[in-house]
């Protein structure tokens, strides 16, 4: 039995976590001697010309050229009973075809693929086709044997938004179905090889770190404005820093660049946009960082925050969406309000201990990969 792995394109530089995670499930297959080939597609761009972490039309063309080369292999016969495939996207434009190739070959093969969020997602930038992908959203998740999130928060969202409301088109049976195929495994994580890329570790400075993009779902004007400007003159001795990979500070919303530049005219060298980040210079700086502070609009998982406990830097984060599992309820890094969140950051920066054992935390999704892949055996 083969297991056919369909990857997302990896970026680099502008990539954190594609081509990390393609290489942590390898290793793991590769320990657990399993017989896999990896299908890879064409890239139209090396770089991200638009859209936010995949290119908007780079996607397309790579997934659609994995698709060409699947239909090779059901054509010359590769695939066989018993084969399963593992999709890193469950939105993939193919699941069908690879379903409907197996049927009318007769072939019995699995199909398992990781749901990272969909169009049901506040703010994600599949939100404007909720139209007509909540119907292939449901479609994708039929034909998957399993899907793989990151969360019970990712789960609840699932089914309280997009099956629930679509139980009008789908009988009981297969919405009861399509709730078991959902298996909370917690994403991708390797603590020890995240841990190892920043050795010796700096000294901790007096560093809020904002390490999203400048995207609306990451709501960066409240850390922008509510955080930036309502304590750098309570807090002199703290700074305000926010990263990326990319070449230079952009964002699909201009206001947003022009908001960073317009507070960093207040505040000077007390704020700071680091820029072409390589993963390495990007963990030095979160290591190097007492508080790691977001604002999202809805998380899902939440790898900043897991990066941010992996080097004991105390994340404050809102008390809402999949935090309170990432951080096992532990109150001091969640937040209510802005008012709770305000109060809260001096108390963190003061603090000698709050951060001690964090990165145990971030240790129980070094599995996650076992447990798909325990999943995908059985």
């Amino acid at each position: 039995m083969t297991l056919w792995v369909v990857p997302l394109e990896r970026f680099e530089p502008e990539d954190r976590y594609t081509t990390q995670v393609h290489r942590w499930f390898l290793q793991k297959f590769k320990e657990k001697n399993i017989d896999y080939s990896v299908i890879e597609g064409q890239q139209l761009t090396k770089t991200i010309e638009h859209g936010e972490f995949l290119d908007t039309y780079g996607t397309i063309y790579y997934k659609s050229s994995q698709i060409q080369e699947i239909s090779k292999l059901f054509r010359d016969k590769k695939v066989k009973n018993g084969d399963t495939f593992f999709v890193y996207d469950f939105e993939f434009p193919g699941l069908e075809a690879i379903r409907y190739m197996a049927k009318l070959s007769s072939l019995d093969i699995k199909i398992y693929a990781w749901c990272h969020a969909g169009s049901y997602t506040y703010g994600d930038f599949m939100k404007p086709c909720q139209d007509f992908a909540k119907y292939f959203e449901v479609g994708w998740w039929k034909i998957c044997d399993g899907i793989f999130v990151g969360s019970e928060y990712h789960k609840s969202a699932i089914i309280e938004r997009r099956l629930r409301p679509m139980t009008f088109h789908m009988d009981y049976d297969t919405f009861k179905e399509t709730i078991g195929k959902i298996h909370v495994t917690g994403n991708p994580w390797n603590s020890e090889e995240v841990w190892s890329m920043v050795q010796p570790l700096p000294e901790k400075e007096n560093i809020i770190i904002f390490p999203h993009r400048l995207a609306i779902e990451k709501r960066p004007d409240i850390f922008l404005i509510n955080i930036c400007l309502g304590l750098y003159e309570k807090l002199p001795e703290v700074k305000f820093l926010l990263t990326t990979a990319r070449p230079e500070i952009r964002s699909t919303q201009p206001e947003l660049v022009k908001l960073y530049y317009a507070v960093k005219k207040t505040l000077g060298d007390k704020i700071d946009y680091k820029v072409g980040l390589s993963k390495q210079e990007y963990y030095y700086w979160m290591a190097k960082s007492k508080v790691m502070f977001s604002s999202s609009k809805e998380e899902n998982f939440g790898y900043t925050a897991l990066e941010a406990m992996t080097f004991n830097t105390m994340p404050l984060v809102p008390n809402n969406f999949s935090y309170p599992e990432l951080l096992d309820k532990d109150n001091r890094f969640l937040y209510s309000s802005l008012e709770s969140a305000l109060k809260k950051l001096p108390e963190l920066l003061s603090s000698v201990h709050a951060s001690t054992f964090l990165n145990l935390k971030a240790q129980k999704y070094d599995t996650s990969i076992d447990k798909m892949i325990k999943i995908m055996e059985s």
